[in-house]
């Protein structure tokens, strides 16, 4: 039996204030969960705005469409500031044919996002 590969690397930076979850490989059933879960505990630990920067997602199916969903209820219920950015054209189609975009924040780069998110404060 073949083991089922784990195509997903998640790399957190700060940036001018701003967490930057960088995003790569494949949002999928199987990788879903660790993006979700990782979310969750960036969301949770700081309230410091967080970007997630999708520009490295190769495919995404509706399991990772639900990750979003539930880390944007998540921000919403802790009171922090969550956005999408740089999504490839594959991933914003399926944010738009979903009606997602309206209901997440999704920015085109990460300069469009900080000029439109509110300024981290110094801790």
């Amino acid at each position: 039996m073949e083991e089922a590969r784990v195509d997903l690397r998640l790399l957190l930076r700060e940036e001018a204030g701003y967490r930057v979850l960088y995003v790569s490989g494949e949002l999928d059933i199987i990788t879903a969960p660790l993006f979700r879960s990782r979310l969750t505990d960036l969301i949770q630990g700081s309230a410091a705005p967080l970007l997630v920067d999708l520009g490295g997602v190769t495919f995404c199916d509706s399991s990772g469409l639900s990750a979003a969903v539930a880390a944007e209820r998540s921000a919403a219920m802790h009171k922090a500031s969550l956005a999408f950015v740089k999504a490839s054209d594959t991933v914003a189609k399926l944010f738009r044919i979903t009606n997602l975009d309206q209901c997440l924040r999704i920015y085109p780069d990460l300069p469009a996002a900080v000029a439109d998110l509110p300024h981290p404060t110094p801790a």
